[in-house]
């Protein structure tokens, strides 16, 4: 539930400075909760981050499997997907799946990041970490760490 509330309050502050055209939520004298991004379809996000390597571009984590990325412009309609692991996150649902994602701090020289998931058939703590590098023609698989705690 905490993920989901930070993604909402990311997604307001991205759209702080956001086209006079945007779609109103909420309205109070003090706030107003607009869509960011009305253009995209987003299917179950549950991580929202920025790659800190200047190139304006926001990546959303799907809980299915999918990275997405796409501009960081309130009018953007559509994204291109950096990962897609389906086949190896569960479709359980709850607090399973594909559950977030970091990039390493070296990223715009390095290309790593690092996704964290529940793998199908896991026990509650069962949790996989997956070490990426988006250099080069795709995705490429380096390194399994399997927390059971």
């Amino acid at each position: 539930m905490k993920r989901h509330i930070y993604i909402v309050l990311a997604l307001i502050l991205l759209s702080c400075d956001s086209d006079p055209g945007t779609i109103t939520i909420l309205s109070t004298g003090q706030c107003q909760i607009v869509i960011a991004f009305p253009n995209l379809v987003l299917s179950h996000p549950v991580d929202l981050q920025n790659a800190g390597d200047g190139s304006g571009r926001l990546f959303v984590v799907g809980q299915a499997g999918k990275i997405l990325v796409f501009p960081n412009v309130p009018s953007v309609a559509a994204s291109s997907v950096l990962l897609d692991i389906q086949d190896r996150v569960s479709a359980a649902g709850g607090e399973e799946g594909l559950l977030s994602l970091a990039f390493h701090p070296d990223f715009p020289a390095n290309g790593y990041f690092y996704v964290n998931y529940v793998a199908p058939n896991s026990r509650d703590s069962d949790q996989h970490c997956l070490v990426w590098s988006g250099r080069g023609t795709g995705a490429f698989h380096l390194r399994v760490w399997r927390n059971t705690l």
